[in-house]
């Protein structure tokens, strides 16, 4: 038998240096870690096409006689699959999408559920004996000496938190748990275990991190011949990598899936996707899943001539061929408006965004405006070239003004400046505005935010024109092919019905450009159609300049939010399994409040079609925030620079950067908490699986008790509760009128079974006593019963500024009591779901399912922290045991 003690665990080393994670108390053996863009040990390059070129090749194998060739791997995912119903368990039902016709067969009772894309597919494991083979070909996961092995798959469970082997789930294996076989992988007290080899020649390796927390995970698992290592990668940012001196790895065992070959250590859990090859593994780059820094805040810049800059704005970010990332922003020097004295500060990070230079002024006209940089960078020559746009101010203008009634006098000038040194020196402006100037214009505005390179090596920068006479708004795109040195339009309409404004721009991967702008609106004309038709506008481009769409730019819904910039990237991809290319666009979404106030709650949305489609966006920041940039960092990690901070002075406080690990962007949670990987007895607080770090801090007894098979459940005593802390706004799990969402809870209890109201016992909340508007679900008279009021708050910054929410006009209840009765002391799942698209809400309790409209109109905002077992006043205590509680964004 395996012993916990004998397992080599590697942690994780962040990209600011590493070290042992809290909680890790097995012996350290060895891990990768990475400082800069290219990240690791392993690179992506381009060849040309869009794609990256893998750092494995994946070819065909002969067996050790020589007289067949193996296939190179399988592959499955289960696409075909109808949601909600029973897996087949036909022979191959199973299909192999690799092309090397290697099926599967499922045996037991499996059924298909929703993965972790909007549209994917997984299979759902009970538990109870189900698994997939790939019989009798089990060669076709043999390995002679020398050949490396790449295991893909992503999952996801709320089991096999603790009892050690008693309590582990096998993912994928070839032998038995207890040793027997070629290889093992599954999990084991929380966390990813893999074994390969057997007897003394074994080698075994734990990740670090906690998995059986409900949230979805991609794990790669391998032997790297090159290093002579066994490798485990997470979600491409914790990598573990131990020695592993293995020669051939074949044995007679089928591959299972879901089981072990000796029908032990059944899985609970769903699984997405899975694949074998024999190619090098690539984990990823360590790092961390999510984390801020601070990169510009006000009054802490030295400004040229004595004092510091009021305000940093309008942020733009690149990474150079370097690894060094470049920040840059107008350092205002009086107050936040537009027009003043604007100049261009910079700052850089040479450990991918973990921590940042002091800002330097880079360009100061003097008592002039200069503005919206968009810096863009030669990966050919190195060069980072920055386009700023510089206007004098009006005669009357004073620089020293604290109002915004300013103007600037004449157009402005554009121009170009130049480093070959990463952005360490400048050298001296181009005037480039004669060849940017549109003729059928008679202003233009460039950016802001980077600029791109195309495949065919030129540089591409988004701009917009006033059309002479009318001043009807259309948008075209700079171009240089000499690095920067020379630039020319190459695209110009006026046709689009769309208001163009700032602008970003994508390269697609068959070389056509997808441009997306803000559609300009005035504060009274963004009415409800105005913006139920959407206030984006997106351009395709073909290679030839041409406009591919009539008229060229289309409004677009789906990316919602208030009149403000927003940024589009395009993701390459990259070797690691699961990291297709795709489009990422980044925008606050908020729709009420203020002019400014509506600049909050920034997301990111995400299209695996080059744009046809969107995914709703993840939250990155409930708070207020505005103006953003978007960075490709490293193969695994996207970089957010956005404005942010306010507060009751004001706002645009500071620039924040986020580093995000790529995969939680797939990943709808925003909250998750499981409970496992604490120890039994009195909670102090509980750590958030989901990506935001929502940790909840105990008030009275929460207790640590066993929960379902070999899980760990918080217990209540009807006087205690967990809640996030009292010391800032709560918005990360606020929701707007177009908000969807899904609460999930895992729950027992013998009480709650009468007495109203005043009797019940909370599941989780988000408010006190007679708070408006608020939302909560909790066991009343032996049932589950949601209820949510929203209200309206179109003009009030509800959520944006604390006190805001305190006395809301005109609000409305929405709730559901389902008639399953769950005081009886059995475990229970209540799933509640608002669809927005149907303005409906349903909720499951077990098997039952009820349903009622919940129209999209009004806010559901307060300044309450979020709590498991009571209100945040302590009211409503429950008292029983909650196993999991999650919150996503989408069903």
């Amino acid at each position: 038998m395996i012993t916990r003690a004998s397992i080599v665990t590697a942690s994780l080393l962040l990209a600011c240096g590493g070290g042992q994670p809290a909680g890790s108390s097995t012996t350290v053996a060895s891990a990768s870690s990475s400082t800069g863009a290219t990240g690791g040990e392993a690179s992506t390059a381009n060849d040309g096409s869009g794609e990256p070129s893998s750092t494995g090749a994946v070819t065909s194998t002969d067996d050790s006689t020589g007289a067949t060739t193996r296939p190179d791997g399988w592959s499955w995912r289960f696409e075909d699959g109808e949601l909600g119903t029973a897996v087949p368990t036909a022979p191959d039902a199973i299909v192999d999408d690799s092309g090397n016709a290697l099926h599967g067969t499922a045996t037991g009772e499996l059924r298909y559920v929703a993965g972790l894309h909007p549209d994917a597919r997984a299979i759902a494991f009970g538990g109870d004996g189900g698994y997939l083979a790939l019989e009798p070909a089990a060669a076709a996961a043999d390995l002679d000496d020398g050949e490396p092995m790449q295991l893909a798959l992503t999952f996801r469970t709320d089991h096999h938190g603790r009892d050690g082997l008693e309590g582990a789930g096998t993912l994928v294996a070839r032998g038995g748990i207890d040793g027997d076989g070629p290889w093992w992988i599954g999990i084991v007290d929380g966390h990813l275990r893999a074994r390969v080899g057997e007897g003394a020649a074994a080698v075994e390796a734990e990740g670090a991190r906690e998995v059986a927390d409900g949230v979805w995970h991609r794990a790669v698992v391998g032997i790297d011949r090159d290093t002579g290592e066994l490798v485990i990668g997470l979600d491409g940012t914790d990598v573990l990598r131990a020695p592993a001196g293995l020669g051939a790895v074949v044995g007679d065992a089928s591959v299972r899936v879901g089981l072990d070959t000796a029908g032990a250590a059944p899985w609970i859990g769903e699984l997405d996707e899975i694949a074998f090859t024999r190619e090098t593994p690539w984990p990823g780059v360590a790092g961390p899943h999510r984390d801020h820094t601070t990169v510009f805040e006000t009054n802490t810049i030295p400004a040229p001539g004595g004092g510091h800059y009021f305000a940093a704005r309008i942020p733009a970010v690149v990474v150079t061929p370097s690894g060094r990332l470049l920040a840059f922003a107008e350092g205002r020097v009086h107050n936040t408006c537009d027009i003043g004295n604007i100049d261009i500060v910079l700052a850089h990070s040479d450990d991918g965004g973990a921590t940042w230079s002091d800002a330097e002024t880079i360009v100061d006209p003097g008592a002039a405006r200069v503005a919206n940089p968009v810096p863009v960078v030669d990966a050919i020559t190195g060069r980072v070239v920055l386009i700023t746009m510089t206007q004098q101010l009006g005669a009357g203008c004073s620089p020293e003004a604290s109002n915004c009634s300013c103007e600037g006098t004449g157009a402005a000038i554009i121009e170009a400046r130049f480093s070959d040194d990463d952005g360490e020196s400048w050298g001296e402006p181009l005037d480039i505005t004669d060849s940017v100037i549109d003729p059928a214009g008679n202003s233009t505005l460039i950016g802001p935010s980077h600029g791109i390179q195309l495949r065919d090596g030129a540089l591409l920068v988004p701009a917009m024109h006033r059309r002479t006479g009318d001043g009807k708004r259309g948008g075209h795109l700079l171009r240089s092919d000499d690095s920067g040195q020379s630039w020319s339009i190459f695209a110009s309409e006026t046709q689009s019905p769309v208001n163009v404004n700032e602008s970003t721009a994508a390269e697609l991967a068959d070389g056509r450009v997808l441009v997306n702008t803000r559609h300009q609106l005035g504060a009274p004309d963004v009415t409800p159609s105005e913006v139920a038709a959407g206030l984006r506008g997106i351009a395709t481009v073909g290679d030839d300049g041409s406009w591919l769409t009539d008229p060229p730019y289309q409004r677009v819904p789906v990316l919602r939010g208030p009149v403000v910039h927003g940024t589009v990237l395009a993701w390459p991809g990259s070797s690691r399994p699961g990291d297709a290319r795709r489009l990422f666009f980044s925008l606050p979404a908020g729709e009420h409040g203020s002019n400014q106030g509506r600049r909050h709650d920034l997301r990111v949305w995400v299209s695996h079609d080059d744009g046809e489609t969107w995914v709703d966006g993840v939250r990155v920041d409930g708070m207020w925030a505005a103006y953003s940039d978007l960075v490709a960092i490293d193969e695994s990690h996207l970089g957010v620079l956005y404005e942010a901070g306010a507060d009751a002075n004001g706002f645009y406080r500071r620039v924040e950067f986020l580093r995000a690990a790529v995969h939680t962007l797939d990943e709808p949670t925003l909250a998750a908490w499981s409970f496992e990987g604490v120890a039994d007895g009195a909670i102090d607080d509980v750590d958030d699986r989901g990506p935001l770090g929502l940790t909840l801090a105990a008030t009275g007894d929460v207790v640590a008790v066993r929960g379902r098979d070999s899980t760990t459940a918080a217990r209540f005593d009807g006087d205690a509760r967990l809640c996030r802390s009292e010391s800032s706004l709560h918005s990360a799990l606020d929701l707007g009128a177009r908000d969807g969402f899904a609460i999930e809870v895992v729950f027992r209890t013998e009480a709650h079974g009468s007495g109203g109201a005043t009797a019940a016992g909370t599941l989780i909340s988000k408010t006190r006593t007679g708070t408006e508007p608020a939302w909560w679900l909790r066991i009343e008279d032996g049932h589950v019963r949601f209820l949510a009021t929203a209200c309206n708050a179109a003009t009030i910054n509800c959520g944006v500024l604390d006190g805001e929410c305190d006395a809301l006009p005109s609000c409305d209840n929405v709730g559901l009591t389902a008639t399953t009765a769950v005081s009886d002391g059995a475990w229970h799942r209540v799933v509640l779901v608002r669809d927005v698209a149907n303005e409906a809400m349903r909720m499951q309790v077990d098997d039952e399912v009820v349903d009622a409209a919940w129209p999209a109109e009004g806010v559901v905002k307060n300044d309450e922290p979020v709590c498991l077992g009571a209100f945040a006043d302590g009211a409503r205590g429950f008292d029983g045991d909650l196993d999991l509680v999650r919150i996503r964004s989408r069903e």
